[in-house]
Protein backbone atom coordinates (compact mmCIF):
# COMPACT_ATOMS: atom_id res chain seq x y z
CA UNK A 1 0.00 0.00 0.00
CA UNK A 2 1.07 3.55 -0.71
CA UNK A 3 0.91 6.25 1.92
CA UNK A 4 -0.24 9.62 0.62
CA UNK A 5 0.76 12.73 2.51
CA UNK A 6 -1.67 15.62 2.26
CA UNK A 7 -0.24 19.12 2.62
CA UNK A 8 -2.92 21.73 3.20
CA UNK A 9 -2.53 25.49 3.42
CA UNK A 10 -4.59 26.74 6.33
CA UNK A 11 -5.13 30.42 6.86
CA UNK A 12 -5.53 31.37 10.49
CA UNK A 13 -8.00 34.12 11.34
CA UNK A 14 -7.03 35.07 14.89
CA UNK A 15 -8.65 37.81 16.90
CA UNK A 16 -6.61 41.02 17.29
CA UNK A 17 -5.51 39.85 20.73
CA UNK A 18 -4.44 36.44 19.42
CA UNK A 19 -2.63 38.05 16.47
CA UNK A 20 -0.71 40.32 18.83
CA UNK A 21 0.23 37.35 21.02
CA UNK A 22 1.42 35.35 18.00
CA UNK A 23 3.49 38.27 16.71
CA UNK A 24 5.06 38.84 20.12
CA UNK A 25 5.91 35.15 20.38
CA UNK A 26 7.39 35.12 16.87
CA UNK A 27 9.60 38.10 17.71
CA UNK A 28 10.69 36.49 20.99
CA UNK A 29 11.58 33.25 19.18
CA UNK A 30 13.69 35.05 16.59
CA UNK A 31 15.36 37.29 19.18
CA UNK A 32 16.27 34.13 21.08
CA UNK A 33 17.55 32.49 17.90
CA UNK A 34 19.81 35.48 17.16
CA UNK A 35 21.24 35.33 20.69
CA UNK A 36 21.78 31.57 20.46
CA UNK A 37 23.41 32.04 17.06
CA UNK A 38 25.87 34.58 18.44
CA UNK A 39 26.81 32.25 21.29
CA UNK A 40 27.18 29.28 18.95
CA UNK A 41 29.39 31.30 16.61
CA UNK A 42 31.55 32.62 19.45
CA UNK A 43 32.05 29.22 21.11
CA UNK A 44 32.06 27.24 17.84
CA UNK A 45 29.31 24.96 19.11
CA UNK A 46 27.00 23.92 16.27
CA UNK A 47 25.61 20.51 17.26
CA UNK A 48 22.09 20.46 18.67
CA UNK A 49 22.89 18.40 21.76
CA UNK A 50 26.02 20.39 22.65
CA UNK A 51 24.34 23.74 22.07
CA UNK A 52 21.33 22.77 24.15
CA UNK A 53 23.56 22.30 27.19
CA UNK A 54 24.65 25.95 26.91
CA UNK A 55 21.41 27.74 26.08
CA UNK A 56 18.25 25.73 26.84
CA UNK A 57 17.59 27.06 30.32
CA UNK A 58 18.44 30.64 29.41
CA UNK A 59 16.09 30.62 26.43
CA UNK A 60 13.21 29.66 28.71
CA UNK A 61 14.16 32.10 31.47
CA UNK A 62 15.19 35.12 29.40
CA UNK A 63 12.66 34.94 26.57
CA UNK A 64 9.64 33.44 28.31
CA UNK A 65 9.39 30.50 25.90
CA UNK A 66 8.05 27.07 26.75
CA UNK A 67 10.12 23.89 26.47
CA UNK A 68 8.98 22.93 22.97
CA UNK A 69 9.55 26.44 21.64
CA UNK A 70 13.04 26.52 23.16
CA UNK A 71 13.85 23.26 21.38
CA UNK A 72 12.60 24.76 18.12
CA UNK A 73 14.90 27.74 18.59
CA UNK A 74 17.97 25.55 19.08
CA UNK A 75 17.09 23.39 16.07
CA UNK A 76 16.50 26.48 13.96
CA UNK A 77 19.99 27.76 14.74
CA UNK A 78 21.78 24.44 14.25
CA UNK A 79 19.94 23.86 10.96
CA UNK A 80 20.92 27.33 9.74
CA UNK A 81 24.59 26.74 10.50
CA UNK A 82 24.46 23.25 8.95
CA UNK A 83 23.17 24.83 5.74
CA UNK A 84 25.80 27.58 5.85
CA UNK A 85 28.66 25.13 6.39
CA UNK A 86 27.38 22.86 3.62
CA UNK A 87 27.28 25.83 1.24
CA UNK A 88 30.84 26.76 2.23
CA UNK A 89 32.06 23.20 1.59
CA UNK A 90 30.33 23.18 -1.79
CA UNK A 91 31.91 26.48 -2.79
CA UNK A 92 28.61 28.31 -2.99
CA UNK A 93 29.84 31.27 -0.94
CA UNK A 94 33.11 31.82 -2.76
CA UNK A 95 36.51 30.20 -2.95
CA UNK A 96 38.81 29.85 0.08
CA UNK A 97 40.24 33.25 0.94
CA UNK A 98 37.61 35.19 -1.02
CA UNK A 99 36.01 38.25 0.56
CA UNK A 100 32.54 36.74 0.30
CA UNK A 101 33.57 33.52 2.04
CA UNK A 102 35.44 35.33 4.81
CA UNK A 103 32.47 37.60 5.39
CA UNK A 104 30.17 34.59 5.74
CA UNK A 105 32.50 33.03 8.29
CA UNK A 106 33.19 36.22 10.25
CA UNK A 107 29.72 37.02 11.59
CA UNK A 108 27.01 34.99 13.31
CA UNK A 109 23.74 34.34 11.54
CA UNK A 110 21.05 36.89 12.41
CA UNK A 111 17.32 36.09 12.28
CA UNK A 112 14.76 38.69 11.25
CA UNK A 113 12.03 39.42 13.84
CA UNK A 114 9.39 38.08 11.46
CA UNK A 115 11.37 35.11 10.15
CA UNK A 116 9.33 31.91 9.68
CA UNK A 117 9.07 29.63 12.67
CA UNK A 118 7.27 26.30 13.22
CA UNK A 119 4.62 26.82 15.88
CA UNK A 120 3.70 24.26 18.49
CA UNK A 121 0.45 25.84 19.63
CA UNK A 122 0.26 24.17 23.01
CA UNK A 123 3.92 24.90 23.67
CA UNK A 124 3.56 28.54 22.67
CA UNK A 125 0.48 28.96 24.80
CA UNK A 126 -1.93 30.03 22.02
CA UNK A 127 -4.29 27.10 21.91
CA UNK A 128 -7.10 28.89 20.09
CA UNK A 129 -5.15 29.23 16.85
CA UNK A 130 -4.06 25.61 17.02
CA UNK A 131 -7.60 24.42 17.67
CA UNK A 132 -9.04 26.39 14.76
CA UNK A 133 -6.27 25.16 12.45
CA UNK A 134 -6.95 21.53 13.40
CA UNK A 135 -10.69 22.10 13.04
CA UNK A 136 -10.21 23.51 9.53
CA UNK A 137 -7.92 20.68 8.51
CA UNK A 138 -10.36 18.14 9.91
CA UNK A 139 -13.17 19.69 7.89
CA UNK A 140 -11.13 19.41 4.71
CA UNK A 141 -10.38 15.78 5.45
CA UNK A 142 -14.10 15.10 5.94
CA UNK A 143 -14.71 16.48 2.44
CA UNK A 144 -11.92 14.27 1.06
CA UNK A 145 -13.36 11.21 2.75
CA UNK A 146 -10.30 10.74 4.97
CA UNK A 147 -12.43 9.93 8.01
CA UNK A 148 -9.73 8.48 10.24
CA UNK A 149 -7.44 11.54 10.11
CA UNK A 150 -10.42 13.89 10.15
CA UNK A 151 -11.73 12.34 13.35
CA UNK A 152 -8.32 12.63 15.02
CA UNK A 153 -7.94 16.33 14.11
CA UNK A 154 -11.48 17.18 15.13
CA UNK A 155 -11.35 15.32 18.45
CA UNK A 156 -8.08 17.08 19.34
CA UNK A 157 -9.53 20.49 18.50
CA UNK A 158 -12.69 19.68 20.45
CA UNK A 159 -10.70 18.89 23.59
CA UNK A 160 -8.90 22.24 23.33
CA UNK A 161 -12.12 24.20 22.77
CA UNK A 162 -13.69 22.50 25.79
CA UNK A 163 -10.62 23.17 27.89
CA UNK A 164 -10.69 26.84 26.96
CA UNK A 165 -14.44 27.18 27.38
CA UNK A 166 -14.87 28.25 23.74
CA UNK A 167 -18.49 27.22 23.20
CA UNK A 168 -18.64 28.53 19.65
CA UNK A 169 -15.59 26.54 18.56
CA UNK A 170 -16.93 23.51 20.42
CA UNK A 171 -20.31 23.74 18.67
CA UNK A 172 -18.77 24.01 15.20
CA UNK A 173 -16.45 21.07 15.85
CA UNK A 174 -19.19 18.89 17.33
CA UNK A 175 -21.36 19.61 14.28
CA UNK A 176 -18.55 18.62 11.90
CA UNK A 177 -18.01 15.41 13.88
CA UNK A 178 -21.70 14.67 13.55
CA UNK A 179 -21.51 15.13 9.79
CA UNK A 180 -18.42 12.91 9.71
CA UNK A 181 -20.19 10.07 11.53
CA UNK A 182 -23.30 10.48 9.39
CA UNK A 183 -21.23 10.13 6.22
CA UNK A 184 -19.71 6.96 7.67
CA UNK A 185 -23.16 5.49 8.37
CA UNK A 186 -22.80 5.72 12.16
CA UNK A 187 -26.28 7.17 12.55
CA UNK A 188 -26.72 6.87 16.31
CA UNK A 189 -23.36 8.50 17.02
CA UNK A 190 -24.05 11.15 14.39
CA UNK A 191 -27.42 11.95 15.97
CA UNK A 192 -25.80 12.36 19.40
CA UNK A 193 -23.18 14.77 18.08
CA UNK A 194 -25.65 16.78 16.03
CA UNK A 195 -28.07 17.01 18.94
CA UNK A 196 -25.23 18.22 21.18
CA UNK A 197 -24.30 20.81 18.54
CA UNK A 198 -27.92 21.97 18.47
CA UNK A 199 -27.95 22.40 22.25
CA UNK A 200 -24.72 24.40 22.13
CA UNK A 201 -26.04 26.62 19.33
CA UNK A 202 -29.21 27.31 21.27
CA UNK A 203 -27.21 28.28 24.32
CA UNK A 204 -25.11 30.64 22.23
CA UNK A 205 -27.91 32.23 20.22
CA UNK A 206 -30.86 31.89 22.52
CA UNK A 207 -32.85 29.88 19.98
CA UNK A 208 -32.80 26.95 17.62
CA UNK A 209 -30.08 26.69 15.03
CA UNK A 210 -32.08 25.60 11.99
CA UNK A 211 -29.15 24.22 10.01
CA UNK A 212 -27.96 21.97 12.79
CA UNK A 213 -31.50 21.11 13.80
CA UNK A 214 -32.35 20.00 10.28
CA UNK A 215 -29.20 17.88 10.19
CA UNK A 216 -30.10 16.20 13.45
CA UNK A 217 -33.64 15.46 12.27
CA UNK A 218 -32.32 13.99 9.03
CA UNK A 219 -30.32 11.32 10.88
CA UNK A 220 -32.27 8.15 11.53
CA UNK A 221 -30.91 5.36 13.75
Amino acid sequence: MFEVKLVVQVRLLPTPEQAAALQATLHAVNDAATWVSALAHHRRVFRNYDLRRHVYGQIKDNYGLAAQAAQHVIKKVTDAYATLHANIRNGQVGKPGSVRRERALAKPIVFRPGAAQPFDFEGLGDLHCGAYAMQGLGGLQVVRGDRSHASDQLERSLLIFQRLGDRSGEAATVQTLGELHRSAGRTRLARNYLHHALVLRRELRGGADLAVGAGARDVRG
